[in-house]
């Protein structure tokens, strides 16, 4: 269960706090922890423990998703809650473009950076017509001690291809981009998502991750009403590491 407490302090200053408890099979921690300032007229800024802006499907919370779960590629690649400064644009750049702006220690939840390199995280997005609207994203964090890919796939696979002892010596530059749309129309939506990863070890041959996911939802009348019914259909591809071939190669439907 996740846990929000949410507010103004006075009409400039806001705050947002989420505490998640899974009863006990799992030990009970703070997601989120921010300080928010309305008081500009050109951006808000945000302080604290927060969801980094990189990606579309993984800022998603699980009730709003097309499908039950989010895609692997959105699991296993984007940076995820960090500690840092947020910038969210209020006036749209190039005439139509909303910007998110990211500095963070780049080593997750609850830790302090380990060194003097950050985490940056750029996001943009648009809506060119009525009914679309399309996002673009990009990331570095240089001499990094971690990152989903490193504590969600490598560590849960038994660091298949060597790189824990990097990570532990904070000597990993990932850096990454990503592109997203959301199409409705109607009862019609589409979702998809690309999502492209480097991580260069310290010693290590480069890896290149990429995935990529696409949703469709379609409502469907029942019994006189409209939007009675859902039907949902995904399909999914996630490949960790480009350069072989092995059992963590997904295609999903």
């Amino acid at each position: 269960a996740r846990f929000y407490l949410m507010g103004q302090l006075n009409p400039n200053t806001g705050y947002k706090v989420q505490y998640q408890s899974d009863w006990g099979h799992t030990n009970p921690n703070l997601h989120v922890a921010q300080m928010e300032w309305h008081g500009w007229d050109f951006a808000d800024l945000v302080v604290g423990q927060m969801q980094t802006p990189f990606g579309y499907e993984i800022v998603m919370s699980d009730a709003y998703l097309l499908c039950i779960d989010r895609a692997a590629v959105s699991s296993f690649l984007p940076a995820d809650k960090d500690i840092g400064l947020l910038l969210n644009g209020k006036k749209p750049i190039l005439g139509k473009v909303d910007y998110q702006l990211f500095v963070g220690n780049g080593s997750g939840k609850y830790s302090a950076n380990p060194n003097d390199s950050y985490l940056a995280i750029g996001r943009f997005t648009a809506e060119p017509t009525p009914g679309l609207s399309v996002g673009l994203s990009l990331s570095t964090n240089p001499n990094t001690d971690f990152s989903p890919y490193q504590s969600r796939f490598l560590k849960k696979n038994g660091d298949p291809y060597g790189l824990a002892a990097s990570y532990t010596a904070a000597e990993v530059d990932e850096t990454a981009w990503e592109a997203d749309l959301q199409w409705t129309n109607g009862s019609t939506s589409i979702w998809a998502e690309y999502i492209r990863s480097k991580i260069n070890a310290a010693g290590r041959d480069k890896i290149t991750a990429d995935g990529y996911y696409i949703d469709l939802h379609q409502f469907l009348p029942y019994n006189g009403r409209k939007h009675k019914l859902e039907l949902v259909a995904g399909y999914q591809e996630f490949d960790a590491n480009r350069d072989v071939t092995d059992q963590y190669d997904l295609k999903a439907y």
